[in-house]
């Protein structure tokens, strides 16, 4: 089969053992064949994902990668399904005080060069993250619950928006890069991490 032409296809026409996605990608893209299947639906499906869905930050890419996909796959859904009664909402949180950092840490620690181009880069990123989340502020973070009452909220408006946004943080950050141009951004960027260079 040419490969190309499921560019083009709709989400729940795609063999899922074809598609190269995530646990929660796969979710998605289940959820749209069973509203598919049947002829009486109606509902909301709503896909948490992650302001780390519409920024991208150095030595994450992996996962902004993941998180874009779900924002797309939300947005081809929310066109695909609304003709069946089903609302397609995204939540997007910011920093969720979990134990998210731990993980992230513990990777960057893994793959992290002692000596090279990249040390002080993954030795920076690794400070930052872990600032992040074990001095994080009422402003920059929120608790788990915070996003569920967001969740519960997408599901029980009657006229839900497609996206919702947790914490102020996440929607200051959306702003400013919504505000500035892509070489403003990057040079904003290099304020905030070290950029790898080849050794001398």
């Amino acid at each position: 089969r040419d490969t190309k032409s499921e560019c083009t296809r709709v989400l729940r026409a795609l063999p899922m053992e074809r598609n190269r996605l995530t646990a929660s990608e796969k979710s998605a893209s289940s959820a749209t064949r069973c509203v598919h299947r049947s002829k009486e639906v109606f509902g909301r499906i709503v896909n948490v994902s992650s302001v780390g869905g519409r920024l991208t930050f150095p030595g994450g890419g992996a996962y902004h990668a993941s998180k874009h996909a779900m924002e797309a796959l939300s947005d081809a859904l929310r066109h695909e399904v609304r003709g069946f009664g089903v609302r397609v909402v995204v939540v997007e949180p910011g920093l969720i005080r979990t134990r998210f950092g731990d993980t992230a840490t513990a990777t960057i620690a893994e793959e992290a060069e002692a000596a090279g181009p990249y040390a002080a880069f993954d030795a920076a990123l690794a400070r930052r993250v872990t600032d992040a989340y074990e001095r994080p502020s009422r402003l920059t973070s929120v608790d788990p619950e915070a996003v569920a009452r967001v969740i519960e909220r997408a599901i029980s408006r009657t006229r839900p928006r497609p996206r919702y946004v947790v914490t102020g943080a996440a929607r200051m950050l959306l702003a400013i890069r919504a505000l500035l141009p892509d070489a403003a951004w990057d040079a904003f960027l290099r304020t905030q991490f070290p950029t790898p260079r080849p050794e001398a």
